[in-house]
């Protein structure tokens, strides 16, 4: 129903794991791990849909702001795991090592990165052979062919309005034995569920590897800050917590237990209660959400819809 409820394909792999077909939802569907939402900062606050958020991390931070309508229920990549059930037989054989580099948006272009540095680095301390996973903003020429120059595998799992984006982002993580992150994002916690081996790089020789600029941020300057200041601080609490994560690779058993909390495992539903939850199993809220999803398009407009614009 909501803009971006289908963004990766979060809707459609919650009704398929419902065995339904996909449809509008009588809800507003957390679309990624964000520090804004473990804060409690889920936006505008209404009484009239429910909020699903992933984690009770973000349900109990977000009920202390005045969110009373809000319920955890896992991410849907759980769920999509779930579906595939090949988690074991997937990291029998893997091989290498697969990078997630900072990332841009379509909305958002505040990030610029030395890809050269990052490869050198990868390549010192690294099992081959080596895949860079570059987020769809960042899959330019520019930034391929510093990859292809060192003989790298460059692939992107798609956008934001691709409904397969989770299942070809699983495939790339199961593929690799070893994943290294630039920042504290959605996929790190999804490649440690997977129970893959993580570093964090954020810094080489000293030197912030990617620098993140508000000045690049003509609209919302302050709430930029703030927000970049909130994620600083966590990052910063991360690595003092498990310091592992940035002198090596992280132990897949701590990784794991951590993507369980952050990723909501224990909130997860059933069937049954997941369709009530997203208004599959009440006629009432199927109707509703049919028409409001079709009025924000209206609105909107698909480029919305689809995460081209904000």
């Amino acid at each position: 129903m909501m803009q971006d409820n289908n963004w990766y394909g979060h809707r459609s792999i919650l009704a398929e794991f419902c065995d339904i077909d996909d449809r509008p939802s009588f809800s507003s569907i957390q679309h990624g791990w964000s520090i804004i939402y473990n804060n409690g900062d889920f936006g505008k606050k209404n009484s009239f849909f429910p909020y699903l958020c992933w984690s009770k991390i973000v349900e109990e931070n977000s009920k202390k702001k005045g969110f009373h309508n809000i319920y955890s229920i896992g991410s849907p990549f759980l769920y999509l795991c779930s579906i595939l059930d090949k988690r074991e037989s997937n990291n029998k054989k893997s091989q290498g090592t697969i990078l997630f580099p900072p990332h841009n948006t379509p909305t958002i272009n505040d990030s610029e990165t030395n890809h050269k540095k990052l490869i050198e680095n990868i390549e010192k301390s690294c099992e081959p052979p080596f895949t860079a996973c570059l987020y769809y903003s960042d899959f330019i020429d520019k930034n391929i062919s510093i990859y292809k120059k060192k003989n790298w595998r460059v692939v992107t799992c798609g956008s934001r309005g691709d409904h397969k984006m989770l299942f070809k982002l699983y495939n790339e993580l199961s593929a690799h034995n070893s994943v290294v992150v630039c920042e504290i994002s959605t996929v790190m916690f999804y490649a440690m569920y997977l129970k893959k081996k993580v570093k964090f790089i954020n810094k080489i020789d000293d030197q912030i590897i990617s620098e993140r600029s508000s000045d690049k941020i003509k609209e919302n300057y302050l709430e930029y800050q703030e927000e970049l200041n909130d994620y600083l601080d966590f990052e910063s609490k991360f690595i003092k917590q498990y310091p592992q994560i940035i002198s090596d690779f992280l132990e897949a058993d701590i990784g794991f237990e951590i993507s369980k909390l952050q990723l909501g495992y224990d909130s997860m539903l059933n069937k049954n209660k997941l369709k009530k939850v997203l208004g599959w199993s009440s006629v009432l809220k199927k109707i509703l959400s049919f028409f409001i999803f079709n009025y924000f398009n209206i609105k909107y407009g698909s480029k919305v819809r689809s995460g081209e614009i904000e």
